[in-house]
């Protein structure tokens, strides 16, 4: 129920956060040729417009295919405002269309498709490349073959080799700079910046509560005492180190999530069963104690919401437990009418490898490339018996 309520919470603060607005560094092109620098709002795909800030915290300002030449992104990705009327799948009204090679032929992308060509001699929108039907692959080769001989015409060699080329970015680059080395004609290529996967190392501390409770045990010394007995809860500090690797991308959601945790955990409770047998009073008297001490190795994904300012982040996966310390005792007191006779041994109550956990919590960036956060962690773990123990810590930590 907890590890529920966690999740639903987190869901909810995760799916605001995806409505907050992530912006990275850029620049725009004014009609008057004049390049300002600032922030833009990174999107999959631009249409007619883009949000434009000044600052990172200044408000935010509407810039349409009117009022902009061109744009760049941090990531390498050139924009320009352009129409193609008449071609189906391609803006009938300017649109902002991603340039990938610039000169006297052009190739450009809209929304994954394709578009090759210049003013002079028409831009034509490309076939797919690759498709699972053998009819409709032959036609789009037809296509593209008959764009590049109307191109490429004037250079017989890229025309040649344009005829077994793949329809993938690189190699459509690869055939433009030939046509232009051929032609002698200047060109510019666009290529997006390989963005590094985004690492953190750091440490955690915490309060951790810890429940234990037999909700599956078996009869132990002919007494169902464990299923029974209520044990309160333990609170112990909890400590360890962190680890985390992004995604790429400046707008990453995905990580992978490594940690290695110190635990502690004690139980004491008393349980007292009194019955009738032959007109005596007999009573027993139950108290158990349990000692654990381990170490936690967790992995699983982690899912952080979009922000320039707190990051909100919720966190699931398993993990191998490894006891370092564990005690278990049961002292048995049997009184008969005010006689009793004591016994003491032991619970077998070792500890199964598997956790399970999930966390959420809030991540705040600082000094550039470190990070602090606070999160929630939910785990639990099993022992035999048909025991289980749950845990809830509160963790403030630090990554650099």
């Amino acid at each position: 129920m907890k590890l529920l309520v966690i999740f639903v919470l987190t869901l909810l603060i995760y799916a605001d956060s995806q409505s907050q607005e992530r912006f990275g560094g850029g620049f725009y092109v004014t009609n008057s040729q004049d390049t300002v620098h600032g922030f833009i709002l990174n999107k999959t795909h631009y249409l007619t417009e883009i949000l434009f800030r000044k600052t990172i915290s200044s408000p935010s300002q509407v810039l349409t295919v009117d009022d902009v030449k061109s744009f760049g992104l941090s990531s390498g990705e050139i924009y320009i405002p352009l129409k193609f009327p008449g071609q189906r799948n391609l803006p009938q009204t300017p649109a902002f269309i991603r340039m990938v090679v610039g000169g006297g032929i052009e190739l450009l992308s809209y929304r994954g498709q394709y578009i090759i060509g210049s003013d002079d001699k028409g831009r034509f929108a490309m076939a797919k490349g690759k498709t699972s039907n053998a009819t409709t692959a032959l036609k789009n080769r037809q296509i593209n073959i008959g764009i590049f001989n109307i191109l490429f015409q004037d250079c017989p060699s890229v025309r040649s080799e344009a005829q077994t080329i793949p329809i993938v970015e690189e190699k459509l680059m690869q055939l433009i700079k030939s046509y232009h080395t051929c032609r002698s004609l200047p060109h510019q290529e666009f290529h997006l910046k390989k963005l590094r996967r985004l690492s953190y190392i750091g440490f955690f501390v915490g309060p951790n509560s810890s429940r234990v409770s037999f909700p599956g045990t078996e009869i132990v010394r002919s007494s169902d005492f464990l299923y029974r007995t209520q044990f309160p809860v333990s609170s112990q500090p909890t400590f360890g180190i962190i680890g985390l690797l992004n995604g790429r991308g400046t707008s990453s959601i995905l990580g992978f999530q490594g940690e290695l945790a110190f635990t502690k955990a004690s139980f004491s409770a008393i349980w007292v069963y009194s019955n009738e047998v032959g007109g005596f009073t007999v009573s027993d008297i139950m108290q158990t104690n349990l000692d654990y001490s381990f170490i936690t190795l967790r992995a699983g994904l982690r899912l952080t919401g979009r922000s320039h300012k707190v990051n909100p982040y919720f966190s699931f996966g398993l993990g191998h437990q490894m006891p370092t310390s564990s005690n278990s005792t049961v002292k048995m007191r049997r009184v008969i009418n005010g006689s009793y006779t004591e016994e003491s041994f032991e619970l077998e109550t070792t500890q199964s490898s598997l956790v399970v956990w999930a966390g959420a919590g809030i991540k705040k960036n600082v000094f550039r490339t470190h990070a602090v956060f606070l999160d929630g962690n939910y785990e639990q773990s099993f022992i035999s018996n048909g025991g289980k123990i749950t845990s809830l810590a509160v963790r403030l930590g630090f990554m650099f």
